[in-house]
């Protein structure tokens, strides 16, 4: 069953591959947290699995810390805790709470939680609607915002149409929305995808349909993203 979730503000997410087509055991580049290399300014996707928080029997902790060092949020036990409210993290989707957080999704069935975030040897600057926070944790890995991209399909919007150019003043390239893409291409914000050529919206593919579709897209505008990913079980 494939979810096509909207990333516009919301909070966690963890997939593996698309129903459309077989399941596929590679991963993106992952790199260890514990390294105090370069990238401490260069935003990455924080990965933080949900295993040893999601139960209530779980002790392990991590907090999310405002920039004075207080706490923002917590996970443990089976809880996301924000603001004197207790969620349960299996029951959370994007009806039933407003995050403030600016992460990308929220997918606890798969154990995960990717955020867009700043890299500080072991500490995450993370993006908020109430300025940066911060996450600290030495066994957080993080993957290149070029390997994310590139890992799964994607949907677009009408926040962010396809161009022919990278350009906001480009041409728009008609009828592009309710099709899935590929990212062949990553420059900053901007991302050159294509129709996935697997893609069977019926007994046929894209690529057996004969369609095509080629361009350049904005995926995100300072903390927003624009984008949508095709997820699925």
């Amino acid at each position: 069953m494939i979810r096509f979730i909207s990333i516009v503000c919301c909070f966690f997410l963890f997939v593996s591959c698309q129903n459309k087509t077989e399941k596929s055991d590679s991963k993106p580049s992952v790199e260890n947290t514990k390294s105090t290399e370069v990238r401490k300014s260069k935003e990455s996707i924080v990965v933080i699995s949900l295993s040893e928080f999601l139960y209530e029997n779980k002790t392990d902790e991590i907090q999310i810390l405002n920039e004075d060092g207080t706490i923002h949020s917590t996970l443990k036990g089976g809880k996301y805790s924000f603001n004197n409210s207790d969620l349960n993290l299996m029951e959370i989707d994007e009806s039933t709470y407003e995050n403030p957080i600016h992460s990308i999704i929220f997918y606890p069935e798969y154990l995960a939680w990717y955020v867009l975030a700043k890299k500080r040897d072991i500490k995450f600057t993370v993006r908020s609607k109430s300025g940066d926070k911060f996450i600290e944790n030495s066994n957080i890995q993080f993957y290149s915002i070029n390997s994310f991209l590139k890992k799964f399909p994607i949907g677009l919007t009408t926040q962010s149409p396809l161009r022919k150019e990278r350009s906001e003043s480009s041409n728009e390239i008609e009828d592009y929305l309710n099709y899935d893409y590929r990212v062949i291409e990553v420059n900053d914000d901007w991302i050159k995808i294509k129709l996935n050529p697997d893609t069977s919206p019926g007994e046929k593919s894209y690529k057996e349909l004969g369609l095509t579709r080629e361009g350049w897209v904005r995926w995100k505008r300072e903390n927003e993203i624009l984008i949508k990913f095709f997820l699925a079980i």
